[in-house]
């Protein structure tokens, strides 16, 4: 069995910077005691790490809030992320130097792409493509989502480009795919075929899904945990509120 925890757009801001007098460190800080109370084998950062511009404050603040949490930490790039940047704070979240690759796991297969660029290049697409046919379960990890859903500002502003060239490829695996995103700041689950998408919450806030244009649901925050026993998946959200934080 292995469990992993997931987190996702923290949106830890530089010196300056201001975040809708939201206290985001505050957030992860909150988040990590909580963690602390987690047994886990992995923790995954699916991206946007800094609020707005990558800089090397919000970086160093993750990796000293971070230290000792886990040995097996892995750090993926969003849109608001410098890759280069990344990798120098983070170099044992990036095998081989490499921005997307497979966890080595017993009990499951286990990618990590990167769509910090805001679309899946053709290398990663040639790549993934020889993964799945020599694997059977399998659970990707990402920043942006890759099948459409219902969240409907974030869909029409800020979706994965070119989504139906890995769908097309996903669509052509044989045994069941789960895949792990952030991005679109809230929690969702989508199901196309054998592919079930888990959407999980920002650090930061959480929009109105079905809002058309921009909105601040709530600010609650959460973080994913994950369980694969047996090749089966089962997950769920952990939610803190923000009256208790």
């Amino acid at each position: 069995m292995t469990t992993i925890i997931q987190l996702t757009d923290l949106h830890i801001p530089d010196i300056n910077e201001t975040t809708n007098d939201i206290d985001v460190k505050k957030n992860l800080t909150h988040t990590i005691e909580s963690i602390r109370n987690e047994v886990f084998d992995i923790l995954i950062v699916t991206g946007d790490i800094a609020f707005k511009q990558a800089n090397a404050h919000s970086y160093e603040c993750v990796k000293q809030l971070t230290q000792n949490i886990c040995t097996n930490m892995f750090i993926l790039g969003g849109n608001h992320d410098n890759i280069k940047l990344l990798q120098a704070f983070f170099p044992h979240s990036f095998p081989h130097n490499l921005t997307y690759y497979k966890i080595p796991n017993r009990d499951s297969t286990i990618i990590c792409l990167d769509s910090s660029s805001s679309i899946i290049n053709q290398q990663q697409l040639d790549w993934l493509q020889v993964e799945l046919s020599h694997s059977q379960n399998v659970n990707i990890f990402i920043h942006h989502p890759i099948l459409p859903t219902h969240v409907t500002y974030m869909e029409s502003k800020y979706s994965l480009l070119c989504r139906n060239q890995i769908i097309e490829i996903l669509e052509q695996h044989p045994y069941p795919i789960s895949i792990f995103c952030g991005h679109f700041h809230t929690e969702d689950t989508t199901i196309y075929k054998h592919i079930t998408q888990f959407i999980t919450p920002s650090l930061l806030y959480q929009v109105n899904k079905y809002n058309t244009s921009f909105e601040i649901g709530c600010k609650d925050i959460g973080y994913r945990k994950i369980i694969i026993n047996n090749q089966q998946v089962s997950t769920e959200v952990k939610w803190l509120r923000n009256k208790d934080i």
